[in-house]
């Protein structure tokens, strides 16, 4: 249980750096503009575009992920609870019937 645990803290702390980068850029973009006013380059090419939809891409990535992990845990959690009721029933059945399956079967081969 502590691997999703660690999965999630990983997102949000992937998240967090985002957040972070994105307000970095943001602090010295800005006074670079107000500083050179027209003279930037930023309003005709298309750096902040693509940073922007390249971020973005990436967290939506990240949580597409972590869902599909969350739901393959889910499922293989779920698979090895029916093998564990399949091996109580089994064993249950062998305390009836008063035998070891086990037992017998190897037996036989011998």
């Amino acid at each position: 249980m502590t691997l999703p645990t660690l999965r999630i803290g990983r997102l949000k702390s992937i998240l967090a750096a985002l957040a972070g980068l994105t307000l970095v850029i943001g602090l010295v973009i800005t006074p670079i503009e107000n500083k050179f006013g027209r003279a930037t380059t930023f309003s005709d090419t298309s750096i902040l575009s693509v940073l922007g939809v390249t971020m973005f891409g990436i967290v939506v990535a990240l949580v597409t992920v972590e869902l599909f992990r969350s739901e393959q845990l889910f499922y293989w959690k779920r698979t090895v609870e029916r093998f564990d009721r399949i091996e109580e029933l089994l064993k249950k059945l062998e305390k009836e019937q008063g035998f070891n399956l086990k037992t017998n079967h190897e037996s036989k081969l011998l």
